[in-house]
């Protein structure tokens, strides 16, 4: 019962963790499109959640320093 039970769970675990991977994935989808729909806006942060930490470092300092009071980080 108790080896059943530990299969069940690990499976449910799986299945919730797929589960909210396309639901994140759907979301960020869904910006990209925004973004990249409006002539107007910068789309350098379209697909950032795949990039290196080096891509994301310049993003961040780019808009920092376009909008300095958006981007602080809580102490």
């Amino acid at each position: 019962m108790s080896t059943t039970s530990s299969v069940v769970t690990l499976l449910m675990i799986f299945i919730i963790a797929h589960a909210q991977k396309r639901d994140t994935d759907a979301l960020n989808l869904k910006l990209d499109m925004l973004i990249a729909s409006n002539a107007n806006l910068n789309n350098r942060a379209v697909g950032i959640e795949t990039a290196s930490e080096r891509a994301v470092h310049e993003v961040r300092q780019e808009l920092a320093s376009i909008a300095p009071e958006h981007t602080r980080r809580p102490p």
